[in-house]
């Protein structure tokens, strides 16, 4: 089975490039409904799978545990990397055989997007890379076993997992998702996010010369189009 590990910053300090646009209390609640949303999402995946949330906030452990995921509470935050480093002993230790992570801030993550990653083939050792656009992020990766490679997130993360697996000859596929391309750290995301959701009819463009349907506006929109961040910067 696959170990679904989904990293979360203490909301009181999430988001901190939309300061100029979001107060603090706005952004920590952003932050709590970006984390439902890819929460919600993750659990309605058909395929089997375990979700583990690893943070240090206990707001978020009182949030999630409800929901019948685990919880892998840190002493303290320790960055993304180590709490991911973390979750991957807790995976070996409960004798997963694969461990997917997918960070907390995907505002256009589906269900069906989560089963798309689980089918995926992956024999031991192999990585499968889902990139971001723009600083060669990395906003998914499913690694079979669990530490079949080291973890570094963040800017050019994916060139360096891609070369990683070249040098340790580790089995490497490139899967673009075009809903994991857009996370929320800057304005700029935030109003692409709400012109797209907007845009609802069928098809539009996200960006990177490929298109994809975009989910049914949700609470996520509604909270963001109700500060009406436009103006607010214009």
């Amino acid at each position: 089975m696959t170990n679904i590990v989904i990293p979360v910053k203490n909301p009181s300090s999430a988001k901190q490039r939309l300061g100029d646009v979001l107060t603090p209390d706005q952004r920590r609640e952003l932050a709590l409904a970006m984390l439902d949303h890819v929460v919600e999402q993750t659990s309605a995946a058909a395929l089997p799978h375990h979700i583990l949330v690893v943070t240090d906030s206990a707001e978020i452990e009182s949030r999630v545990r409800p929901r019948g995921v685990s919880i892998l509470l840190e002493e303290r935050a320790r960055g993304e990397t180590e709490a991911v480093e973390e979750a991957t002993r807790w995976s070996i230790r409960n004798e997963f055989e694969r461990q997917l992570v997918i960070p907390a801030d995907m505002p256009n993550l589906t269900s069906a997007d989560i089963d798309t990653l689980l089918s995926e083939p992956a024999p031991k050792p192999s990585v499968v890379l889902s990139p971001a656009v723009g600083d060669d992020g990395t906003n998914a990766i499913l690694t079979s076993p669990p530490d079949a490679i080291t973890f570094r997130f963040g800017r050019r993360s994916f060139p360096d997992y891609v070369e990683q697996a070249r040098r340790r000859n580790i089995a490497c596929k490139i899967l673009r998702l075009p809903n994991l391309v857009l996370d929320l750290d800057s304005f700029e995301d935030v109003k692409q996010f709400l012109d797209q959701t907007t845009a609802m009819d069928g098809q539009v463009s996200n960006g990177t010369g490929m298109s994809t349907v975009r989910p049914a506006a949700g609470p996520l929109f509604r909270l963001l189009s109700g500060w009406n961040l436009r103006e607010r910067v214009n």
